[in-house]
């Protein structure tokens, strides 16, 4: 992260409030231990970290390494820290999906009538435009809804990163197979069940597997089906949960319909009414008022 993550944490003490300040390099390595317990399975079903976790993983790394005295209540404060700097990135994508990100360069990429919307409503952001933000994947899966994919081959807060960033349409893809396992006893795809029990001690290293050692777990299946079979029936699978998807109406409101459910207006106007909302951002909040505020919208555009 940049300096910009320095800063004042408010911490409750007994009677009185006392700042503590977090440097970069500490900022850096909790979001860092963050993402590496993310990786292993450590959150719970709401995606937090317990206090059992933090106090036992996160917190001894950390005041280890950099010689800090950092507490439980220190750490809950850095992490409202971190998700109020996350929700400013969050918001600049959520508020058109003309937005996108750039792995490559960490910039925040737009074409520049979308810039320009997004700075009408927020001109204190104009430094979105070009400044990088090398923090915003690792909030993304510290406080976010990012999903982190490690080997589970090093230990928490070595060195080497072992983590994954998935973008969105990634991690969706990926997540069609994942929530699928194959049952030998059935002959079928069906839902795995996801484990709520976060474990509190550190995973054993995965070791990989001598390709005879592969060989011979997959013959244990042959007897009932061959891996042709296997194949044949995730095809089928997937095939389906593809038709369900297309099956699913995305159409949006049609904004000429609703222009034209407005009294008083006549075609002159309301074709004006229509040149008005020429970008996705601005037919979404046309779309979001109620039958009079739009009315009150129009009626304040044209004069």
């Amino acid at each position: 992260m940049e300096d910009s993550t320095q800063g004042n944490d408010k911490v409750q003490g007994k009677g009185t409030e006392k700042y503590e300040k977090w440097t970069s390099e500490e900022s850096n390595e909790l979001l860092k231990l963050m993402v590496d317990a993310a990786a292993r399975g450590w959150r719970d079903s709401n995606g937090l970290l317990s206090k059992i976790t933090v106090e036992k993983h996160i917190l001894p790394h950390l005041n280890q390494k950099l010689g800090v005295e950092k507490t439980y209540a220190q750490y809950k404060s850095r992490v409202k820290w971190f998700k109020k700097h996350y929700n400013k990135y969050s918001k600049l994508m959520r508020h058109n999906s003309g937005f996108g990100w750039d792995h490559m360069t960490k910039k925040f990429t737009a074409s520049d009538e979308v810039w320009d919307d997004y700075f009408m409503s927020h001109p204190e952001d104009k430094s979105y435009r070009t400044d990088t933000f090398p923090d915003y994947e690792d909030l993304r899966i510290a406080v976010g809804s990012g999903t982190a994919v490690g080997t589970h081959s090093i230990a928490l807060g070595d060195d080497t990163d072992a983590r994954t960033f998935y973008t969105e349409e990634r991690r969706v893809s990926d997540s069609l197979i994942d929530d699928f396992m194959y049952d030998p006893d059935t002959e079928t795809f069906i839902v795995s069940d996801k484990q709520d029990f976060i474990s509190s001690e550190v995973s054993p290293p995965i070791r990989k597997r001598s390709r005879t050692e592969f060989e011979a777990k997959s013959s244990s299946f042959e007897p009932k089906s061959t891996q042709s079979d296997i194949i044949d029936k995730l095809a089928s699978t997937v095939g389906k949960i593809t038709q369900a998807i297309e099956s699913i109406d995305t159409r949006e409101p049609n904004c000429w319909n609703i222009i034209k459910e407005i009294p008083n207006l006549d075609d002159d106007d309301r074709f004006k009414v229509l040149d008005l909302l020429n970008i996705k951002a601005k037919k979404s909040e046309f779309l979001s008022m109620t039958p009079e505020e739009r009315s009150k919208w129009i009626t304040f555009k044209l004069n």
